[in-house]
């Protein structure tokens, strides 16, 4: 069993994630949920959405979603509410739906901050860009506000006033207005810095496109290519779609290269809490693609990796174009963004937070919205998704910090609690997986969710990646298209 839980810790390496401060507002919410029940008015319904917004209680949340369509359906000031939190479970196109009808020219706050949302998912940054301009004109600002119009500003690289924007949000955030601003201390730590060192040069430019060589890992199996950093190495690195919009670049590798580091700040993982720095890389090539002022976050990669890598490169560098990660040919290509389709089956895909790949899928026959992970060589479940799964059925939970000693993952502290139950029937894109994601790991439902500001209840990594001939994601359209092999 030990040795099972530690290859699962080195599968899920690269999770970084951050941990919250206690949420005052948790305790409020059944109460705000019952003034609802009794007296529905909007002032009443509008003042419970957003307690239980700021508890993070999604389940609460849709208890009001139904009073609310059910009392007040065409309410104009809970469309905003309502949508927020169909997004945050999780039903993310009847989030959209709902958020479509939302004009942009208006002053509710939640209904601004959905526009975002659901309109950075599916590529629409026009319409992003202008709810994210009208948040940044609410008064009196809020934290919350700021860095929905940050995600907004740097969608369409409008980055003057960043800087600043950053550093305002971080001296208004405060830990008692709850859920996401628990997070802010570590989340936007050095981030004003690090963008006055960035200036209003767009970040992550695609200079050239064309292919590298794709190969595996030992131990881990992940996909990874090699790369030069500034001129220096090559370097190998990761091939991580969860793991964001940056290069993360080993601290003994950045000292090799001399690479200059900015702010410091906080970075946690499966393993715990430790420190990283931010830094621009001016050039990295991997085999004929060219990346130029690229965002770096510097650690102890190689630690983390059990010193399979020297890097990750997360592929939301990769924004500018459609990337193809051809496994069958072991082959990466990064091109110009397309109308064009790609070959294989179109698989629907939204594009959230630090370019989190989405999909719905369903497992068990019931839908839910996945994190795609080539990161992870694992299928795991929200553990509170698997009790639903199996109810009444005993299912065995094992702390990973117990096991003590392990020196893989990020930082070092409390590792993950892991569930083990029975596997179970996935289909995504018209295939289907039998007897996978008897694996349960927490920080999907206390970690992840929170800060995507959605429930994603299954996570799927190589596992099903190694069953496509390719997958292809272009990023500005946010598509996806799935290659698979013939099913045996």
């Amino acid at each position: 069993m030990v040795r099972l839980l530690a290859a699962i810790l080195v599968a899920m390496f690269l999770f970084q994630t951050a941990r919250a401060a206690d949420n005052p507002w948790k305790d409020k919410a059944g109460d705000a949920v019952k003034r609802a029940e009794l007296h529905h008015t909007v002032p009443v319904l509008e003042e419970a959405f957003d307690t239980v917004f700021r508890a993070d209680d999604w389940q609460a949340g849709q208890k009001l979603v139904e009073l609310a369509q059910r009392y007040h359906p065409d309410e104009p000031k809970l469309r905003g509410h309502v949508a927020r939190m169909l997004w945050r479970a999780g039903r993310l196109e009847d989030a959209e739906k709902i958020a479509d009808q939302i004009p942009v020219d208006q002053a509710d706050a939640a209904g601004l901050h959905i526009i975002v949302e659901t309109s950075l998912g599916r590529g629409l940054v026009d319409r992003a860009a202008a709810a994210g301009a009208r948040l940044e004109t609410l008064k009196p600002p809020t934290a919350l506000n700021l860095m929905e119009a940050i995600a907004a500003r740097t969608a369409i690289d409008k980055l003057d006033g960043v800087a600043e924007l950053f550093a305002h949000a971080e001296q208004l955030a405060d830990a008692k207005n709850g859920h996401p601003e628990i997070y802010y201390a570590d989340e936007i730590g050095g981030l004003a810095e690090f963008f006055k060192l960035a200036g209003t040069e767009p970040l992550n430019r695609v200079t050239y496109y064309g292919s590298a060589a794709m190969t595996r890992t030992p131990l881990i199996g992940l996909p990874r290519c090699r790369v030069t950093v500034n001129g220096h190495g090559p370097y190998n690195m990761i091939l991580d779609t969860g793991g964001s919009i940056v290069i993360s670049l080993d601290k003994e590798v950045a000292g090799e290269i001399e690479l200059p580091l900015a702010a410091e700040a906080v970075i946690r993982g499966v393993a715990g809490k430790d420190t990283s720095h931010q830094a621009i890389i001016d050039e990295i090539t991997i085999g004929g693609i060219t990346c130029e002022h690229v965002m770096a976050r510097v650690f102890d990669v190689r630690k983390a990796a059990a010193f399979s890598c020297d890097g990750i490169i997360g592929t939301g560098v990769f924004a500018d174009g459609r990337m193809t990660m051809d496994f069958a040919n072991e082959l990466l290509t990064v091109e110009p963004s397309s109308e064009k389709p790609a070959r294989g089956d179109a698989v629907p895909l939204r594009i959230v937070a630090d370019a989190k790949l989405i999909a719905p899928v369903t497992v068990d026959d019931q839908a839910v919205t996945a994190i795609l992970d080539s990161g992870a060589d694992v299928v795991a479940l929200a553990p509170s998704f698997m009790r639903r799964l199996n109810p009444g059925k005993r299912l065995m939970t094992v702390d990973t910090g117990s096991l003590g000693g392990t020196s893989m993952g990020i930082g070092a502290g409390d590792g993950p609690e892991i569930t083990i139950g029975p596997g179970s029937t996935i289909e995504i894109g018209g295939r289907v997986f039998r007897g996978m994601g008897g694996i349960g790991i927490d920080v999907l439902d206390n970690i992840f969710g929170p800060l995507l500001g959605l429930q994603a209840d299954i996570l799927i990594g190589m596992p099903m990646f190694r069953d496509m001939k390719a997958v292809t994601v272009d990023f500005p359209r946010c598509q996806m298209w799935a290659d698979w092999l013939p099913q045996e």
